[in-house]
């Protein structure tokens, strides 16, 4: 799927549900090796997320200093899969540069 819109595999990371709790949220802040975060079914709480009592809330809090975040959702709520990462995927500052500089 990601070939057919141009984006190598290689530069996406994906964190499963349950490694997402430990996850250290707060290293995304300023951060210059993501461009977006996509997110789908998602575990409230996080390590790193300061005071607030949500992941993305927090990811939310301060657009400026976050990765673009993508909500990857369809009718029953947030949820991944082939249909809304494809979608999410063509939100992506990563694809928009792509395809601005084809």
């Amino acid at each position: 799927m990601c070939k057919d819109i141009g984006i190598e595999s290689e530069r996406l990371a994906f964190v499963s549900y349950d490694d997402a709790t430990n996850y250290p949220f707060d290293s995304l802040r300023y951060s210059n090796k993501y461009s977006d975060v996509i997110l789908g079914a998602i575990p409230h709480k996080g390590r790193g997320i300061g005071d607030s009592s949500i992941i993305i809330a927090y990811l939310r809090s301060a657009p400026e200093e976050f990765p673009k975040i993508i909500i990857a959702d369809d009718s029953n709520g947030l949820n991944l899969n082939k249909t809304t990462l494809r979608n999410s995927l063509l939100n992506t500052r990563l694809y928009e540069g792509l395809v601005l500089n084809y």
